[in-house]
């Protein structure tokens, strides 16, 4: 699987359970800020944000090292569960509507995987850890792709061959992914 295949489907054409972005689509305000930023949009977060922490540290007089920014929500996830260990924390959403996705789209998907036997890990975004085991994620992605669906096994051996990062979807397409799933386990 290409970088770019892993980080948004490319070209892929099927529901994308994998993706970092909201599903809703943008407001008007958005597309029309976007054209405007387009010269300059070529340019992605430094994964670290050094530039970024070091005025925080001056500001609110913490150390650095407590700051930790980062724009890659599955980045986010590894590098705190490097540094804690089985503690992970999930950041509070930051788009107006993600509370409602969360909520209901989110829960119900999430409720939906329970009642196929698997693992879910609270979360207060769109996005959610989830272990399959005893099934293995990097197989069940490779199925549900033959059914156009994308989903990310992690493949971290301290977790083991069951987990996964499961986006949710609009409900329609979580209907097709879930029906898919019903099939591939």
């Amino acid at each position: 699987m290409t970088a770019k295949l892993k980080k948004g489907g490319a070209d892929f054409k099927g529901i994308k359970l994998l993706l970092c972005e909201n599903p809703l689509p943008p407001i008007d305000e958005t597309n029309e800020a976007a054209r405007v930023e387009l010269a300059r949009s070529n340019y992605y977060t430094e994964p670290y944000s050094k530039p970024l922490r070091r005025p925080i540290t001056s500001q609110l007089g913490v150390p650095e090292r407590l700051i930790h920014i980062n724009a890659g929500s599955e980045l986010i996830l590894r590098q705190i569960l490097d540094r804690l260990g089985d503690q992970v924390h999930l950041l509070a959403p930051t788009y107006a509507l993600f509370p409602e996705i969360a909520r209901s789209w989110t829960a119900e998907l999430a409720e939906q995987l329970q009642s196929l036997g698997a693992r879910m890990f609270p979360t207060q975004t769109y996005f959610f850890l989830a272990n399959f085991a005893p099934h293995d994620a990097g197989e069940i992605a490779v199925r549900l792709q033959q059914h156009d669906i994308l989903i990310k096994p992690l493949g971290d051996p301290r977790l083991g061959p069951g987990y996964m990062r499961v986006t949710t979807a609009v409900p329609e397409d979580n209907a097709r992914a879930l029906a898919a799933l019903r099939q591939v386990l």
